[in-house]
């Protein structure tokens, strides 16, 4: 068996937050978005997702991934990594500062995961987004005696230090609390009769607790080696990141949700910067209007490349009579949108059409194939072999990539430190973007079409507006 020949007990919850269907797309018998193409109206027509309800992360794919694996625990202070296993990204980690928040995912799906973090990015940041009933909390302040907080090699030794009390007052007699503070404060409060004295003890204690200081550990960063170290807890590895993003190429309901929104939206916005480009333009002015339509959406951009210029402040003309590529990736909350076309100032080029039809012809030829079971290289060997028979010969690339927390959200080939393409195989509820920019055309311009599938039982479901393929503006 295979990591990614996994049993689903219950495919059918699975697909409750699917809503598969709509009409088809040209021939390819691909699902499309029911919602309108493009939403220039005010930011209350935009729909956006609530907070995840239920976690983000999924335990019954989690489970099996970590089984095979030998794994009892994963340990991470990645923020994204912190994020996906308890719907809490480390406030902190924001301002550059680290080492505050961990995350602990048991094997033992009847347990929840633990967040470590400090009381006060707790109270600021976590109170409406993390329920006891869902995370196991475990909530750290600082030393109180300043010279235990030198003595930090060895953690064991320091696991009934004394910790600082909490920072909210006990009683407030000048005012009244509103609701917000109510809540948050009694939800700090809750956590905190037994407050630890660092981080790191913290930890130490929460796997003490679930008996897991014996067990075999899997951590997303060295820099957890390395506090473990210090508790003479030895049973560790270093795949932590690997065995996590191998759970995330399966998208949970709640993950699904985000990426529909997050597709959709990052599309709107990617056409609605693109139709409001002219000649004369510079690229700064363009990523900027992207920029207003992505705030609109809630959207954080990410990038926007524009013919093949990735760096933000390069110098570049939008030119009459050009085409050029756009490749536009934002987030909300946390979740990736991917977009690309090409955009003709004026009408494009014979040797343009040319190659849009092409990139068309590609990608109404691979929709049909997107389906669970199949494997990256026959994706791109099929795109190589319908690309073969165009009448182009503009150098294309085909990468085909699941989308999620990163843009390129999948496991390295093996445990390597840096990034190895693997063959992946497509899994049902995995959302995966197949990248079809040409470059290098030498026909005056640059050319790119790409959009966001949700891999379905039956199929590939487009999960954003896969029309207006090529804008002329």
């Amino acid at each position: 068996m295979t990591i990614e020949n996994i049993p689903n007990s219950d495919r059918r919850k699975l697909l409750a937050g699917l809503g598969i269907g709509g009409a088809a797309l040209m021939a390819s018998g691909c699902a499309i978005p029911s919602d309108d193409r493009t939403n220039n109206g005010s930011p209350s027509d935009f729909n956006f997702p609530e907070l995840p309800q239920s976690l983000l992360v999924n335990r019954e794919r989690a489970s099996h991934i970590m089984k095979q694996a030998g794994i009892d625990a994963i340990i991470c202070a990645v923020p994204r990594n912190i994020y996906y296993l308890t719907n809490y990204y480390p406030q902190l980690s924001k301002m550059g500062i680290g080492g505050f928040a961990f995350a602990i995912l048991p094997v033992d799906d009847r347990l929840p995961p633990v967040l470590v973090e400090g009381q006060f990015g707790f109270y600021i940041a976590a109170a409406e987004t993390v329920t006891a009933d869902q995370v196991d909390i475990r909530l750290h302040t600082g030393f109180a005696d300043a010279d235990a907080a030198q003595m930090t090699e060895d953690l064991n030794s320091q696991l009934d230090a004394a910790a600082i009390p909490s920072f909210l007052p006990a009683s407030h007699n000048w005012h009244a609390l509103n609701g917000l503070e109510e809540n948050k404060r009694a939800k700090t409060l809750a956590m905190s009769e037994d407050m630890s004295a660092s981080s790191h003890i913290a930890l130490v204690k929460a796997l003490r607790d679930l008996r897991l200081t014996g067990k075999s550990l899997a951590v997303d960063s060295r820099d957890v080696k390395a506090v473990l170290d210090k508790a003479d807890i030895t049973d560790v590895r270093t795949n932590g990141e690997h065995l996590l993003r191998h759970i995330r190429l399966q998208k949970t309901p709640a993950e699904i949700t985000l990426m529909r929104y997050v597709a959709r939206a990052n599309a709107q916005a990617g056409l609605a910067a693109a139709k409001n480009v002219r000649g004369g333009a510079s690229f700064q002015d363009m990523r900027q209007n992207y920029a207003v339509q992505c705030g609109q959406r809630l959207l954080t951009p990410e990038f926007l490349i524009i013919d093949d210029v990735t760096a933000e402040m390069a110098p570049g003309e939008i030119k009459e009579g050009r085409s050029f590529l756009i490749d536009c990736v934002s987030h909300h909350q946390y979740y990736h949108g991917d977009y690309g076309r090409t955009v003709c100032v004026g009408e494009p080029t014979r040797e343009i059409k040319r190659a849009t039809t092409a990139l068309g012809q590609i990608w109404d030829g691979l929709l049909p194939l997107l389906k669970p079971g199949i494997f990256y290289n026959e994706i791109t060997d099929y795109a190589a072999e319908i690309y073969a028979k165009t009448d182009t010969d503009a150098g294309l690339v085909c990468n085909p990539h699941s989308v999620g927390l990163n843009h390129t959200d999948e496991p390295s080939l093996g445990d390597s430190d840096y990034f190895v393409k693997d063959n992946l195989q497509l899994v049902e509820g995995m959302v995966i973007s197949v990248d079809l920019p040409m470059i290098e055309t030498g026909f005056g311009g640059s050319a790119h079409l790409e959009d966001l599938v949700l891999i379905t039982a039956d199929g590939a479901e487009l999960i954003n507006d896969g029309t207006d393929r090529v804008i002329i503006v």
